[in-house]
């Protein structure tokens, strides 16, 4: 399903953690030091959370996630797959919640597509 604004990566961290752990690596021997020697030095500071819009949370993705036997190795968060498909309830699947999902089931799976015309992508 198609996100919004995020990463369907397999393993977020989100950027206060990050700053957590950083912090927490230098806090004793000659971490600073070391620190400051690389490019870990620039989350020590807040400008990268100050650089977050308003009540927003950022995440940063450590881990792709690829289908097996994909050949082409491209990550899933980079694939374009179409998010919606409205199902239009009956009468049936108001009383009986199996037939909702069988439709659900069958439209997922490619037995028969229960979406209706004019969905959204």
């Amino acid at each position: 399903m198609q996100h919004i604004g995020s990463s369907r990566g397999a393993l977020n961290y989100n950027i206060l953690h990050i700053q957590q752990l950083v912090q927490y690596m230098v806090s004793g021997g000659d971490g600073p030091a070391t620190l400051n020697a690389t490019e870990l030095s620039q989350y020590r500071g807040n400008m990268p959370i100050d650089r977050v819009a308003l009540n927003t949370n950022a995440t940063i993705n450590f881990h792709d996630s690829i289908r097996d036997r994909d050949a082409s190795q491209v990550p899933l968060q980079f694939w374009y797959e179409a998010s919606d498909c409205r199902i239009l309830l009956t009468k049936k699947m108001m009383v009986d919640i199996s037939t909702l999902w069988a439709a659900v089931a069958d439209s997922a799976f490619g037995k028969k597509s229960h979406c209706i015309a004019g969905k959204i992508n």
